[in-house]
């Protein structure tokens, strides 16, 4: 059992230690001992992955020393603290939000070490700010807003599914200022990143109509807020929703371009994949690195790391090792449905291809049923957390989806097209924005008259 896809079954039982009490993770190993018949020293292996993962989660439940979680207090407080901007801010109605990564709080004496993340809200007036800022904040520090009657967002949970003690709002634009900008090449990359970011979303913007510009921003830089409400609302109900959200189908579709581009100019084979795993990682980062992201790079980096050294590979064993480097940087995403749909998805169509290659035995069946069959196993796979995490799922999805799929795929492509050309030669980019409002207009209308 564990010498055919060992990583898999290590990170099943590193899960169990995660989400399940200790006797419920030791009967689960009990009874796949009983199914599968594994030597006594898997057995072993597997409940000392399930005791780590007990121990992962122990350390996750109680606040590192030092850390911002020890003070915020319920009800708020306010507070004085330094710290560096991660992510892009957001207009979100009258503030603009960001997250922050803690630096240093003043303690009405001294400066204190202090290390954790919050999202810090700020007026629009005190300007503008990118990843990589070191910031100084004075405001109200709280807690998140536990779920209640009559409200439907958890906000408490949201921040702690993205690790976040809580939010520090800032009332008046002097209480945020910049300071001396970080010397470090992590802050020079993420200030890189952040100036990249805005660059190309800027690009579509200029190019093409508003909705069409929203649906390009968010099928390749993750920015779906240009998306309009009945657009989302039509993905959803045909279960197709998955497309607009970039996951291992875009970063899969990036490094192939990237691959191709790299073999087509003869870059030499370790140099090619150092590239290309560059390339993924910056992408990722790029499209804001949600876990079905993070699952696609590490798997793309580890496919790298094979293909450099030209050695063989199992894919039960790469959705594994992603799985347990997940987990163990942070064991909250066992709870993430991005997370879960991620992994389930992928679990399914592994689990289809070798039936599938054994009842299909000539090419041309394989050709014409691998599509459908891999539909319907992530369908299949993905159905129980819909209904768990969102109540709902689409009868539709694996048929409309071997359309979907390939048309949103095909606009990947020339979205990435229309990038380039905004970015080198402008005429090239009106060309690609012609061709993708065609085929964006195509696929909103047929999405939208499946939902009808």
């Amino acid at each position: 059992m564990i010498k055919r896809a060992p990583l898999v079954w290590l990170a099943i039982a590193f899960s169990s230690g995660i989400a399940l009490p200790a006797w419920a993770a030791l009967l689960l190993i009990a009874v796949i001992g009983i199914l599968r018949r594994p030597p006594p020293a898997d057995l072993l292996i597997l409940v000392l992955a399930a005791a780590l993962g007990m121990a992962r989660a122990g350390v996750d439940r109680f606040p590192a020393p030092g850390s911002i979680a020890g003070w915020v207090q319920a009800g708020g407080r306010p507070v004085h603290l330094a710290g560096t901007l991660l992510s892009d801010p957001e207009r979100q109605g009258r503030m603009v939000r960001g997250w922050l990564k803690t630096e240093k709080i003043w303690t009405g004496e001294e400066w204190q070490k202090v290390s954790g993340k919050v999202q810090g809200r700020w007026p629009p007036r005190a300007g503008e700010f990118e990843p990589g800022d070191r910031l100084e904040l004075t405001g109200w520090l709280r807690p998140g807003a536990s779920a209640r009657p009559g409200r439907s967002f958890d906000e408490a949970r949201w921040l702690w599914l993205k690790t976040a003690a809580g939010v520090l709002t800032v009332s008046d634009s002097e209480g945020i200022s910049r300071l001396e900008a970080g010397a470090g090449i992590g802050a020079r990359y993420q200030r890189w990143i952040g100036r990249l970011h805005r660059r190309l979303k800027a690009i579509p913007e200029e190019m093409l109509a508003p909705d069409q510009a929203g649906l390009l921003n968010g099928l390749l830089l993750g920015d779906g807020r240009g998306i309009s409400r009945d657009a989302w609302e039509a993905f959803k109900k045909t279960g197709t929703v998955h497309v607009l959200v970039v996951s291992g189908l875009h970063v899969g579709l990036v490094g192939m371009i990237q691959l191709m581009l790299l073999s087509a100019m003869g870059v030499p084979r370790v140099l090619r994949y150092g590239l290309l795993a560059a390339g993924l990682v910056t992408y990722g980062v790029l499209a804001g690195m949600n876990p079905p992201i993070a699952r696609a790079t590490l798997t793309g980096l580890l496919l790298c790391w094979a293909w450099a050294r030209g050695v063989g590979h199992s894919p039960l064993n790469l959705v594994g090792a992603a799985a347990l480097v997940m987990l163990a940087v942070d064991p909250r995403l066992l709870r993430d449905p991005g997370f879960e749909l991620s992994f389930a998805s992928v679990a399914g169509i592994l689990a289809v291809d070798p039936a599938l290659v054994s009842w299909a035995k000539t090419p041309a069946g394989r050709i014409l049923f691998r599509p459908l069959a891999f539909s319907c196993a992530a369908w299949l796979s993905t159905l129980p957390v819909l209904w768990v995490q969102f109540g709902y799922f689409s009868w539709m999805a694996p048929v409309l989806n071997l359309l979907v799929i390939p048309w949103a795929s095909l606009l990947i492509g020339v979205g990435a097209l229309v990038y380039a050309g905004g970015l080198i030669a402008p005429p090239l980019g009106a060309i690609f924005s012609a061709v993708f409002t065609v085929l964006a207009s195509g696929l909103i209308g047929f999405v939208e008259w499946a939902a009808r």
